[in-house]
């Protein structure tokens, strides 16, 4: 039989000529075709289009498809629709409806709503023409809010995007330095009249020999306790000595306990700790004092110091509540070492110390200065930061494995020797006083504490689950 064929390349419809008289390369009447440009043999040859046909309805309310993506790898579409319309770009609210859903392209076509509220703030006026995937993020933008992405696989947690904040592609950043102290908060049990000792509302466990107390921060100046306190005692689970008396008018008033983070580790006594013999007891129970007639070498004992000796460790948190210091006998007029240190010094204790299980008498030997964070287990480097003066800084890590900007540095960790200060190592203050004029070494400045906790203390925003 004989075959015709006939290409159309003119790409012409021709409705005038009669249809045995068309020339080749045009055509009559064409519905849903398109006249094939491949390379091959098929060129110029008449193919079908595919046409649309209604799958699914997306919202059964009034909204309207703003924007969508086909996702061709995974035959998915992703449409972003509204109710809310406002041509001067004002704010949607709890009212309208707003939401995200992806609708797979293969049978049954089942829709799912990814992200929905009215946060997303879309709006009929300012449709999405900029959107785009890398990987499973879906990211879009619609000249009305800022670009925002989803994470598309997480998004198939219901809930899992309920604000602002976690699809916004420009995420938080911090704002505050690290804050090398460790805090803990308490209420002081009721009030305190002209005492040093307060009860308080949690365990004492967290409380160290030391602490700095305060008002609990405000915005406001304190009115309670308006020059800090410091721990130097621990009572009991729940109590406390301050180094000074307050008195408090508002009831279960808030305080915070707090001490650097720097600590160290590597020795067993501070710059100023010293051993002693005690010559004599006098008194018993906690108003018991205790004379040591040579001194403690040039170191002047302070209230707060840890103290150990028989039967008492560190832990025992036995520390100097009184202090009574003279020389015995006065140094002769023009001695060249004049003042030399105190060599007659009476000291109490936070504890009972003359009973058991201490039972301490004259000619037991006493450690003054005791460093509570020693550590003999430390396996660290203590002089690694000796000529260094470090600083941190932190930043955020997201779900999506997106960080944001780093903060602000925080100040160098550097606690000097003796707190910085004359008198407060192995020597009295005018001897250090005078080595610094006559070598201008200040050992005061010399690093002392090796350690940096990972407690530092940065304030935090969002919470546990944060985006």
């Amino acid at each position: 039989m004989a075959e015709i064929k006939n290409t159309f390349l003119k790409g012409k419809m021709n409705q005038d000529l009669d249809s045995r008289l068309l020339p080749n390369g045009e055509y009559r009447e064409a519905i849903n075709l398109m006249i094939s440009r491949s390379e091959g043999s098929t060129v110029g040859e008449f193919e079908n289009v595919l046409g649309n046909t209604v799958i699914r309805e997306i919202d059964g309310n009034e909204s309207v498809v703003i924007g969508h993506f086909i996702d061709e790898t995974n035959n998915i579409a992703y449409f972003l629709w509204t109710d809310f319309d406002s041509p001067s770009g004002a704010r949607a609210t709890n009212s309208n409806n707003c939401g995200i859903t992806q609708i797979s392209l293969n049978a049954p076509y089942t829709p799912e709503i990814l992200v929905e509220g009215w946060f997303l703030n879309f709006n009929k006026s300012f449709p999405v023409t900029g959107i785009n995937m890398v990987e499973d993020l879906l990211f879009w933008t619609d000249n009305n809010n800022q670009p925002r992405k989803i994470n598309v696989k997480l998004a198939q947690n219901t809930g899992h995007y309920t604000n602002e904040d976690q699809i916004s592609v420009a995420k938080y950043a911090p704002c505050e330095p690290v804050i090398v102290l460790d805090r803990y908060n308490a209420r002081i049990s009721g009030t305190v009249s002209n005492s040093a000792v307060i009860s308080i509302d949690i365990n004492t466990s967290n409380v160290k020999i030391g602490d700095i107390v305060s008002e609990f921060e405000t915005i406001t100046i304190p009115t309670e306790i308006t020059e800090k306190r410091f721990v130097v005692a621990i009572n009991s689970s729940t109590q406390v000595t301050l180094n000074k008396a307050i008195t408090t008018t508002t009831s279960n008033l808030k305080i915070v306990f707090e001490r650097p983070t720097m600590t160290n580790k590597a020795q067993e006594q501070n710059a100023n700790g010293a051993t002693a013999s005690i010559t004599s007891v006098a008194g018993s129970g906690l108003t018991a004092t205790y004379l040591f007639n040579t001194g403690f070498d040039q170191v002047l004992p302070e209230v707060g110091m840890i103290v150990t000796g028989p039967n008492a460790t560190a832990a025992s948190n036995i520390t100097i509540t009184s202090v009574v210091a003279d020389y015995a006998p006065a140094p002769a007029s023009g001695d060249s070492d004049y003042p030399l240190a105190y060599n007659q010094i009476t000291l109490k204790f936070s504890k009972d110390v003359s009973a058991a299980p201490y039972s301490w008498v004259g000619g037991n030997s006493i450690t003054i200065g005791v460093n509570q964070f020693y550590d003999g287990n430390w396996k660290g480097d203590d002089a690694f930061l000796e000529d260094k003066f470090v600083r941190f800084s932190y930043r955020f890590k997201f779900e999506d494995n997106e960080y944001s900007l780093m903060a602000p540095f925080s100040q160098p960790m550097f606690i000097p020797k003796q707190e910085s200060a004359f008198g407060k190592g192995e020597n009295y203050v005018e001897k250090d006083m005078d080595n610094a004029y006559k070598s201008t070494i200040l050992m005061v400045w010399k690093l002392y504490k090796q350690y940096i906790s990972k407690s530092s203390y940065a304030r935090n925003y969002f919470g546990a689950n944060a985006n």
